[in-house]
């Protein structure tokens, strides 16, 4: 998950993905704050209920 979600980040800094309000969003951090919330976001569990 953590490698999808840099993945995702580093395509919107590099213009690969055109959505003006994330390119911004994207281009501020360090490779290293983007590495820390990735991983943050990645560590967190949750279960998914299906609904009848």
């Amino acid at each position: 998950m953590q490698g999808y979600l840099i993945g995702r980040i580093e395509a919107y800094r590099s213009g690969r993905f055109d959505y003006p309000q994330m390119t911004k969003i994207a281009g501020g951090p360090s490779q290293q704050e983007i590495a820390n919330v990735s991983g943050w976001y990645s560590g967190i569990e949750m279960d998914v209920l299906a609904f009848d």
